[in-house]
């Protein structure tokens, strides 16, 4: 490594992944031949660092495995305090009101079954992470059917039991217009940005629109697209809005209702928040079944 140049954010990344792996502060400086100064003071900024691995629109039963299988395994390599569903981790096809395709023919059962084996997984991948299952509008699909086909029912069936979500160690957030999911530092105060599943905006520029509306920083899902706008407020404060792309199965048939699906994008992000409330965020872009992290492909 003599003589490596690296940007700060890329040293930065290396002293992460070498204390993630509980090398000395020394130990450190003398494989990446840094000086013991510059090691220890990034090393006390990633301690204190609170790591959420995000992800939205993973649409069980219908997602793409492998690019779910990539997450994770760069999520396990990232080590999150916190894992964040920003919603519809469930298609929820059995209730949906849109019209379905004759060849599908699986019923709630199904859905609910195939759910909890995708929930088992994170709860298995990530044990010690706090985790956070926000409602979108495909899981609120069930509560659409009930008062459009069986009021009869309603009250009676609910995502978070049909899911077992505090068995599997899941808060819930429920979907609405007004969600929001704001996380919360190493030191105990609010983050200075919120994540809900539906951005602010719909279409085209849905990044921008959001930013202006909200006026703090946001991390939205549901459009299936990489998509991020930066500005700054009239005193000097960057804010952001941010979708981190989806991971369901492109081309099934559960998804034929929709226009444009060829403008979407696998991916998930990864949000560094650091004690003051700011963060750093990053875009993981899964293209053609391969992601690139800490200078590894991932396939």
């Amino acid at each position: 490594m003599r003589n490596k140049k690296w940007s700060n954010f890329e040293e930065r990344e290396l002293v992460h992944f070498l204390y993630d792996r509980k090398l000395s502060i020394k130990e450190i400086a003398k494989t990446i031949e840094r000086s013991y100064d510059s090691v220890k003071h990034k090393a006390k900024e990633i301690c204190h660092e609170h790591r959420i691995l995000v992800f939205g629109d993973l649409h069980a039963p219908y997602c793409d495995q492998r690019a779910k299988e990539i997450m994770i395994e760069i999520g396990i390599d990232f080590n999150p305090h916190e894992v964040v569903s920003l919603g519809d981790f469930a298609d929820m096809y059995s209730v949906t009101l849109h019209q379905k395709s004759p060849s599908m023919t699986n019923v709630l059962l199904d859905d609910i079954r195939a759910v909890n084996k995708e929930l088992d997984v994170f709860s298995l991948a990530f044990p010690d992470a706090k985790k956070v299952f926000l409602e979108g509008n495909h899981e609120n699909r069930l509560g659409r059917y009930i008062a459009s086909k069986a009021p009869e029912l309603f009250n009676m069936l609910d995502i978070p039991s049909l899911f077992r979500l505090k068995e599997h160690g899941f808060e819930y957030v429920k979907y609405g217009p007004n969600q929001l999911y704001v996380p919360v530092t190493s030191a105990g105060t609010l983050a200075k940005f919120g994540m809900r599943h539906e951005p602010l905006s719909g279409g085209v520029g849905a990044a921008r629109i959001s930013v202006l509306k909200a006026m703090e920083s946001l991390f939205y899902a549901h459009n299936h697209r990489l998509e991020e706008y930066h500005t700054k407020t009239i005193l000097g404060r960057s804010v952001f809005g941010t979708s981190f792309g989806w991971l369901g199965q492109e081309g099934h048939k559960a998804f034929e209702y929709v226009k444009n699906p060829h403008t979407w994008q696998h991916g998930f992000g990864l949000v560094w928040l650091l004690p003051n409330g700011e963060c750093i965020h990053k875009s993981m872009h899964i293209k053609d079944g391969m992601c690139t992290y800490n200078g590894k492909i991932y396939k």
